[in-house]
């Protein structure tokens, strides 16, 4: 009788440890890191959350930690750390092949590893004729299942905008994708804490700048500083670049 009670208190301890590892991706505090530019600390949280079995997290949250893997990619890009890029990229690339295996139908796993494939011909672009219709096909199955998922807006309009025409790319399409994901993503009540929003409204006004349009990307980039005056990345550099 008290084995079988030091058993079942075990068995309530694993599933206990499993219930605090499923609550400790905080979205709140991942995008306080991002924002004021303390990527060091994003970082280093998103260290600590890999360092867990896969089995501790819900498949969702699994899919959370593969976004914040994914911005870590597009941050140590944009500041031409390769390796880094590289080691989160590889990182992400097993998860969502972990999640794909569960679900190969699911909408987001299909089109976050088309937007992997385009980060991977960012970092080899020798590659891109190869990964580049791979990384169009996932986006495209992904948006096929879900056109009102904000992030596969996203990453539709990443892959247009950084593929050439002749590759079915378009600029101007990929910034109608952006508009349309941050409409759906302002029908939400809340989105204080969702960083790759606040993400995607400045990337929008990068993508007006490489336009030539200098009165949209202003415009943009003050809207988002309108919203969080804190806002390192746009108050530091990019407002400044229009000055």
């Amino acid at each position: 009788m008290e084995m079988k009670k030091v058993l079942t208190f075990i068995v309530f301890l694993i599933i206990g440890f499993g219930i605090v590892n499923a609550q400790k991706i905080d979205p709140c505090l991942f995008t306080d890191f991002y924002l004021k530019g303390n990527m060091k600390k994003f970082e280093n949280k998103v260290l600590v959350l890999e360092s867990d079995q896969y089995s501790l997290f819900t498949s969702e949250q699994l899919y959370e930690l593969v976004v914040l893997e994914y911005g870590l990619v597009s941050y140590y890009l944009r500041i031409q750390n390769t390796d880094k890029a590289e080691r989160f990229l590889e990182e992400a690339f097993d998860r969502i092949d972990y999640l794909l295996d569960e679900d190969n139908e699911n909408p987001g796993y299909l089109a976050m590893k088309g937007a992997l494939y385009g980060l991977k011909i960012s970092i080899s672009s020798y590659q891109a004729m190869f990964l580049g219709p791979k990384s169009m096909d996932f986006i495209e199955r992904g948006l096929a299942l879900d056109k009102l998922d904000p992030l596969i807006r996203i990453e539709k309009g990443n892959a247009m905008f950084h593929a050439p025409e002749m590759f079915g790319g378009s600029k101007t399409e990929a910034i109608e994708h952006y508009q349309k994901a941050i409409e759906i993503w302002e029908k939400e009540k809340d989105l204080q804490c969702n960083w790759i929003y606040y993400h995607s409204l400045a990337v929008l006004g990068t993508y007006y700048l490489a336009l030539k349009d200098e009165v949209s990307a202003r415009k943009q980039f003050e809207k988002v500083l309108g919203m969080v005056s804190d806002y390192q990345w746009v108050k530091q550099e990019l407002l400044p670049k229009l000055k």
